[in-house]
């Protein structure tokens, strides 16, 4: 029943997509996308990173996740009323955030996801009470709410509107290979040691390395920021 649900809405949205208007870009400039300029840019570089690591850890996480619960006796409907809490966390942030008339510091912003991300990781590797894990697991909602709100539209802003649909395509691509490589790893982790303590761990340190790059870049961006606001007061 659940695959024929699904089968439906994927044939539904399928439909959908012919009646989305296409972009209207010029022609030229889509045809000679320039590749080199997404290693130039350093601050797309930077971003780029903590968006892989930050996605692939977050969504190896969530692939290990349901089976992690029913080793700790959650049942099949328990699990879908969990899914949908975090998911309607997302929904009630996304609709926060997008209806915030006040510029909000998105780098603060991507530094909270990171920081709630790990501390999700970090409940369900201390094996806490299953009230605590269930709780935690409405923080991937709100940190997933924010990459949504923020990512994409982050990089058209520093690429341009060309150039940064590359940039987007290059960062879901390597998103992709690191999920690949983390299920992998992570199921034999699980297997092997019989525990999901091993798995958390990995999760933990990825979350560690995204946290640590999204504060270099928080330093680094409010640096920016504060030079060009002296230097507005100054002309």
């Amino acid at each position: 029943l659940c695959f024929g649900i699904a089968t439906i809405l994927f044939i539904l949205s399928g439909f959908l997509y012919f009646y989305i208007k296409p972009m209207k870009e010029d022609a030229t400039k889509i045809a000679t996308p320039r590749y080199k300029d997404l290693l130039k840019n350093k601050e797309y570089m930077l971003f780029a990173l903590f968006y892989i690591i930050f996605i692939g850890m977050m969504n190896s996480s969530d692939h290990f996740f349901s089976v992690y619960l029913e080793s700790r006796g959650i049942t099949s409907s328990e699990y879908g009323m969990i899914y949908s809490y975090y998911v309607f966390l997302e929904c009630i942030v996304l609709f926060i955030l997008g209806r915030c008339k006040k510029k909000l510091n998105n780098d603060l912003l991507l530094l909270l996801a990171a920081i709630f991300m790990l501390l999700r990781q970090i409940v369900n590797y201390m094996n806490a009470p299953i009230v605590f894990v269930i709780l935690a697991s409405g923080f991937r909602g709100i940190s997933w709410a924010i990459i949504l709100h923020i990512a994409y539209r982050y990089v058209v802003d520093i690429l341009g509107d060309v150039l940064g649909t590359i940039g987007i395509m290059t960062m879901t691509l390597f998103q992709s290979l690191l999920i690949f490589i983390l299920n992998n790893v992570d199921g034999n982790l699980i297997e092997k040691y019989q525990s999901y303590k091993p798995f958390y761990m990995l999760m933990i340190v990825l979350a560690i390395i995204a946290l640590i790059i999204q504060i270099i870049r928080f330093i680094i961006n409010n640096k920016k920021r504060g030079g060009e606001i002296e230097e507005k007061c100054y002309n």
